[in-house]
């Protein structure tokens, strides 16, 4: 009798797990299906069509240049004004910027053709590659006219002005079949999403299916593992609508909701929600490519998108001497030319040290240093080691255009400040950038300005000094009441690493400091014969240094103190009342 009853529940036992093995089977199979087609979604539809979005963008934006340009052309100034060449260079970036997008577009539309995951998604990827190669050929049709019209022997605005009229038909038939293009891929993926939704319903009527024998058997289990894909495969369902409703904030259980396919799936899903709305916060939130180092701090820590915080960090400005001459006397071509290789001789260094370059307007950077970017106790040395990094490829970049001026000198101010300053994102709510701001960034403008006055290269406040250790040799320079300033400023001249000074070097600082200490005491009669001892250094003096105007400035100083020019007693600090002392520079 036992025998027979445990047969009878093992063929029942045998009949539910056979039952249960081809659900299950037929479950697998949809979610392999679904997940495959989410990701070709996401790996590559998407991604095409958002490259084609910026191809089109572009498209348009070149466009318009070439009007302003034609227009310019137009001009009584013509081919030879500053407009027209700011334009040009911008026409030429914009071509190179479509290549790269179709580039991009075409690569990973390729790439989505050898995932067979995906296969759903093939024909439409094998059209749009197509496409991209009708793209090219009109991109290459349109690149010949710009090229007659950019042309140096199209200096006719009449012809200028025909040509590019001959051109529209390009742009607008081009700029239609990019809006096909687009238009194809965004049904594909809405109809991929529907799809899931589809294969959603058939695994619910399969389960509830199982549900039905699984009662009948009377097996809990199926019903509950019935009930539980069932949520699983909605959720999926009600997720993937959601993201193609544009709703970023929806996120799937993945905890127990189907098993481990549901769950490894509803994580992927996550991620792929997750990294597609901290993508597109920072993209509403920076409008233009930032240090990569800062776009990888606000990716990692979200929050910073959002807050500014005081911190202690050292900003560096560092801007040229006789650059208007320059612009004045250069052509724009060479001008050009001249810097691109500053500002790479000049962003290189800050990139080394792990520094951030934050602005660069006319000739003058500002960059700054400080954590998370670098360490807590090594952003004035990190910004003093890029400072003088800088000072020597401008060494180089100067002998390289010696020749274009001839017997004209120009060279490089750097102001170093460290204090506290305020990061974050600033501006306006819908035009804003990460920056640095505080009284540490104005002091380290007025260091680099300062320059002029004591024709020095690289000057650095107290307390950066205080934070370089042994590492550097440097100058105490001076106190100074500056124009605007609340407080005197006590700044120091850097000079080299200390492992790089010549003895000759640091015995002239010595001899230089003891002088300083007279003056600053109001001792002149001890401090003139010292600071000429630096002009005219003795015969028999075994080094000497190249030539300095410091020593000459603050005997011009002590003539002026001896008169009473100075309306308050003598402290040591000198009252600047012109921004570039020109009285005592000029001697």
């Amino acid at each position: 009798m036992m025998n027979s009853i445990r047969s009878r529940f093992m063929i029942i036992g045998l009949f539910f797990i056979l039952w249960m093995g081809g659900a299950v089977a037929v479950s697998l199979t949809q979610i392999t299906a679904v997940s495959g087609d989410l990701a070709t979604v996401s790996r590559f539809v998407t991604p095409v069509k958002d490259s084609l979005h910026a191809l089109q963008s572009h498209h348009l934006a070149l466009e318009n240049l070439l009007a302003h340009y034609i227009r310019a052309m137009q001009t009584t100034q013509g081919a030879d004004s500053s407009t027209t060449g700011g334009l040009l260079t911008e026409i030429r970036a914009t071509q190179q910027t479509l290549k790269e997008q179709l580039d991009l577009a075409r690569k990973v539309a390729a790439q989505g053709l050898g995932d067979r995951a995906g296969a759903v998604s093939a024909d439409v990827l094998d059209q749009t590659i197509a496409d991209l190669r009708v793209f090219d050929s009109q991109l290459r049709t349109l690149s010949l006219g710009i090229d007659r019209i950019l042309s140096p022997a199209a200096r006719d605005p009449g012809q200028i002005h025909d040509q590019g009229l001959s051109m529209r038909d390009e742009h607008r038939l081009l700029s239609e079949r990019l809006r096909g293009a687009i238009i194809r891929l965004g049904t594909h993926s809405r109809e991929v999403v529907n799809t899931v939704g589809d294969r959603g319903n058939m695994l619910v009527q399969v389960e509830v299916i199982l549900l039905v024998v699984a009662s009948l058997s009377g097996l809990l289990l199926a019903a509950h593992f019935a009930r539980t894909l069932k949520k699983a495969v909605r959720g999926v369902i009600t997720g993937t609508q959601a993201v193609a409703d544009g709703d970023l904030q929806v996120q799937l259980a993945d905890e127990g909701q189907g098993g481990a396919e549901f769950e490894k799936m509803a994580q992927s899903f996550n991620h792929m929600v997750r990294e597609l709305r901290l993508s597109r916060h920072v993209l509403e939130r920076f409008g233009k490519q930032i240090d990569p180092k800062v776009v990888r701090n606000l990716i990692t820590e979200e929050t910073a998108l959002d807050r500014s915080e005081k911190r202690v960090m050292t900003v560096s400005v560092t801007s040229l001497t006789g650059f208007d001459h320059l612009a004045e006397n250069w052509s724009p071509e060479l001008l050009q030319e001249f810097l691109i290789d500053y500002f790479n001789a000049m962003t290189d260094p800050v990139i080394r040290q792990k520094g951030i370059v934050d602005s660069i307007a006319s000739d003058q950077m500002v960059s700054f240093w400080g954590p998370p970017f670098c360490g807590e106790a090594s952003h004035g040395k990190s910004a003093c080691a890029a400072a003088l990094d800088q000072q020597a490829r401008f060494e180089n970049l100067r002998r390289k255009y010696a020749d274009q001026l001839p017997g004209y000198e120009f060279g490089l101010r750097i102001g170093i400040a460290t204090g506290q300053v305020v990061v974050g994102s600033m501006g306006a709510e819908k035009n804003q950038f990460y920056t640095v701001v505080g009284n540490c960034v104005n002091y380290a403008s007025r260091l680099e300005k300062a320059n002029r006055i004591y024709r020095t290269q690289i000057l650095v406040s107290r307390e950066t000094v205080d934070v370089l250790g042994d590492a550097f040799l440097t100058r105490d320079l001076d106190r100074v009441a500056l124009l605007g300033a609340d407080r005197p400023a006590h700044f120091h001249q850097l000079i080299c690493l200390n492992g790089d000074a010549e003895p000759g070097r640091v015995k002239q600082i010595a001899v230089f400091e003891k002088a300083l200490s007279h003056y600053r005491l109001g001792e002149f009669d001890a401090a003139i014969p010292l600071f000429k001892q630096l002009i005219d250094p003795p015969g028999d003096a075994p080094e000497t240094l190249a030539p300095d105007f410091v020593p000459q400035l603050f005997l011009n100083r002590m003539e002026r103190l001896s008169r009473r020019e100075q309306s308050r007693a003598w402290d040591g600090i000198w009252v600047i009342k012109d921004p570039y002392e020109r009285r005592d520079v000029d001697g």
